[in-house]
């Protein structure tokens, strides 16, 4: 049984703010949400002439900056570079024509996405009311959930235009469906999804009589023993504070879904931080079986989280089950060596971001040189459990959507990517500060206020990152 490096204690969020950046200059010739872009571009090419790329500049007014203060008026009408990613172009699915005649780009997830994001789906329009730029928004969220509609309910999935939309943010209440689809847990043909999701179901249904209900130790390996008690000891304190994961059909569901998991993949096991990992794919699978709320309202992580699963059938809560196993087993394939022995995966990951810090953040990088901070005393947890103790759920969601849309690289190097973008975020703070007060700043990120709009501007810097750096790895 190997242990996570760091205390399994949850992070405490009492007396926490949220750091900000400073904000990027004003220019009257750039719009006031690209600013914060072209500066960190800039930063990191030595030249303000490099175009930025296209979906980067789309993607929201407040890019490269995490201050809420930046500015609502933007420029809707900016021209934007195509990239070779098509697969996360944002001018392609997001662009669209109004009613009225206007074009506009960008948008978010949902409805409540939207709402956290201010200004940036209004258009270029100094006189713009506020009632005005609310149903503007209104209108680009309507859109982009048909956009969402279309993609899903057709006969067969076109899988790169899914994961173009959903890099920017599914909304809440196609998430389930969307993170199945781009997990590879049920086929893109519509027709033959009502039978995988059955033989899937069965089979998970059928191993547990064989692998957990076997009470007997004299029938259990002393691993086997050992990962059933690391188990039982970690599920209390896997997020404490949100009763929805303290509910008894919860905590069973995690001990099977992990115990019959590190069963089946005996060259790794039970390894800590594999709790942490199953939260969000659990609350996504109990979505669908919510009560529907009201016409025309959109779901959010908060009431999910409010929900008594204990109200469900025991078949629905076999179905939550299987489905968030099979999701589970999907994603750890991807990143099976993270948790083999001496975790290979996840030094290598710690390394790279270390590498890239050094390339975008020398002088932050010399200060963790000189005062002795080395980057396993903190970045291993945020790649063993992928920021799960350093965010709140509900951007953990979002960055998962962005995540689940780039494949395989989503939570490997585009992780990377998304976690030297946090180190920058907090640079000036951080320079500021001596061995120990970085070390435990960096263990415990004030990020308790944060929402969907920060995981939107994370997201857009780490994308530059990666279209500038990822080509390029250690040997």
């Amino acid at each position: 049984m190997r242990m996570a490096l760091f205390s399994r204690t949850p992070k405490k969020h009492a007396e926490e703010t949220v750091a900000t950046k400073p904000q990027a200059s004003s220019s009257s010739s750039t719009p006031s949400g690209t600013n914060g872009a072209i500066s960190f571009f800039s930063r990191l090419t030595g030249s303000t002439s490099r175009a930025v790329p296209g979906q980067i500049l789309a993607q929201n007014a407040s890019f490269g900056s995490l201050d809420s203060s930046s500015s609502a008026n933007n420029s809707a009408g900016s021209t934007t570079t195509d990239t070779s990613q098509g697969t996360k172009s944002m001018n392609t699915m997001e662009s669209t024509s109004t009613q009225d005649g206007k074009s506009h780009a960008g948008g978010g997830g949902g409805q409540g996405r939207n709402s956290k994001i201010s200004g940036t789906d209004q258009p270029a329009t100094s006189n713009t009311t506020t009632a005005a730029g609310n149903t503007d928004k209104a209108t680009i969220s309507s859109y982009r959930i048909t956009q969402f509609e279309r993609v899903l309910e057709a006969e067969n999935v076109n899988d790169s235009e899914l994961r173009s939309l959903a890099w920017r943010g599914v909304p809440p209440s196609m998430r389930t469906q969307a993170w199945q689809l781009m997990c590879g847990y049920i086929p893109l043909n519509k027709s033959r999804r009502a039978v995988t999701i059955a033989k899937k179901r069965k089979e998970y249904t059928d191993a547990i009589p064989v692998y957990f209900d076997t009470r007997d130790s004299a029938d259990k390996t002393p691993q086997e023993l050992e990962a059933l008690r690391q188990i039982q000891v970690d599920l209390p304190r896997t997020c404490p504070d949100l009763l929805f994961y303290q509910q008894k059909s919860i905590q069973r569901m995690m001990e099977r879904i992990l115990y019959i998991w590190s069963i089946r993949h005996p060259a790794s096991g039970y390894v800590q931080g594999m709790n942490d990992v199953l939260t969000p794919l659990l609350l996504v699978a109990t979505q669908p079986y919510m009560p529907a709320p009201a016409a025309g309202v959109e779901r959010t992580s908060v009431e999910v989280l409010r929900f008594d699963i204990e109200v469900l059938s025991p078949e629905n809560l076999m179905h939550i089950e299987a489905d968030a196993y099979w999701k589970f087993s999907k994603l750890l394939d991807g990143v099976q060596d993270h948790y083999t022995f001496s975790q290979p995966g996840l030094q290598r990951m710690v390394l790279r971001l270390e590498d890239l810090m050094r390339r975008t953040c020398p002088e932050l990088n010399d200060h963790f040189t000189e005062e002795g901070v080395q980057y396993m005393q903190f970045a291993f947890r945020w790649m063993n459990c992928f920021l799960l103790r350093e965010l709140p759920l509900q951007c953990i969601l979002r960055l998962w959507d962005t995540y689940f849309a780039e494949e395989r690289a989503g939570f490997e190097s585009f992780h990377v990517n998304v976690c030297a973008v946090l180190i920058k975020t907090f640079e000036s703070k951080l320079m500021e500060m001596s061995f120990q007060d970085m070390v435990l700043f960096l263990q415990d990120i004030p990020t308790k206020d944060w929402g969907e709009k920060e995981m939107d501007e994370m997201v857009s810097q780490a994308f530059v990152l990666s279209t500038l750096y990822d080509s390029s790895h250690l040997p």
